[in-house]
């Protein structure tokens, strides 16, 4: 018989972690919206950062986020302290949901490494094609 162990030093949990990839994870029902670590990190944010969300009105199921410096939604750290950050908005959160036709009640979306250049605008594409009814 051959075993594989899976153990606390080679199963470590990648969600909300500085390994794990940079993600979104959202709540459509409740409009919140948790910004990973490693999403923290690669977009350069903290607490009282602003951000945006936006979307291709060609493409409605292409969606962007932004850090801006005013009119964005305000950024606030987890309770948990690991780095994640955080913000509610549920009117954006079910528009993006019923672009998608998404009809779960939470999920993650990837974040691209490289931000798409627009003028002077870094914006972070949402990978949105992974998010899935189940």
């Amino acid at each position: 018989m051959k075993l594989k162990e899976f153990n606390t030093e080679n199963s470590v949990s990648h969600r909300g972690h500085k390994n794990g990839p940079p993600s979104l994870g959202i709540t459509f029902s409740s409009g919140l919206v948790t910004i990973n670590k490693a999403a923290a990190e690669l977009l350069s944010l903290k607490a009282g950062d602003q951000v945006v969300i936006l979307q291709d009105a060609d493409e409605e199921t292409d969606w962007y986020l932004e850090k801006v410096k005013t009119k964005g939604f305000p950024l606030r750290q987890m309770k948990e302290g690991n780095g994640s950050l955080l913000f509610n908005n549920a009117h954006v959160t079910k528009i993006m949901a019923d672009s998608m036709t998404f009809t779960g009640k939470s999920g993650r979306i990837l974040i691209a490494g490289q931000p798409t250049k627009l003028d002077k605008r870094n914006l972070w594409a949402l990978l949105t094609a992974g998010l899935r009814n189940v």
